[in-house]
């Protein structure tokens, strides 16, 4: 059998005198055990869905950050190895697979080297060589890799 909160602590009001939002948490305490435990569990998808919203939100900032520094370290160097070598590039790298709609999303804004990037981030083999027919044209390999991206619904 389950308890029921039926007395208050001194410091306490009762919940009939808290009125509005207070009073639905007051009540929330009321139910028995079983029910306030089911709550809980019926809160889990949404609790867990906020969370991953929160780490998108950080993993989309923390791309955005290291995108503009490797920008701005390589906006005047024509060494590929420079460019790709990038400290700032590798940390974007690191981030995982999850990026690559944010990286799709900057190509859909202006066309920028990051096909190496891509090559190592996507999973399935038959998608890293996508653009390769046009290399040297930032351009067209980035129309090649948005069309992709569209394709696999990672863009709009």
């Amino acid at each position: 059998m389950s308890a029921v909160v039926t007395e208050y602590p001194a410091f306490h009001k009762p919940p009939e005198q808290y009125s509005g939002e207070r009073y639905d948490n007051f009540r929330f305490l009321k139910l028995p055990i079983q029910a306030r435990t089911a709550s809980l569990y019926e809160l889990a998808p949404a609790v867990k869905m906020l969370e991953q919203n929160y780490n998108q939100d950080r993993l989309h900032q923390k791309f955005l950050n290291l995108a503009k520094k490797w920008k701005a370290d390589v906006k005047f160097l024509s060494s590929p190895s420079r460019i790709f070598g990038n400290e700032n590039y590798f940390q974007i790298i690191r981030l995982g697979s999850a990026i690559v709609p944010y990286i799709l999303q900057d190509l859909q804004k202006q066309p920028f080297p990051w096909f190496h990037a891509l090559r190592i981030l996507v999973e399935d083999e038959n998608d890293k060589n996508i653009g390769v027919q046009y290399a040297g044209d930032d351009r067209k390999m980035a129309e090649c890799w948005i069309e992709w991206g569209k394709k696999q619904k990672l863009i709009a």
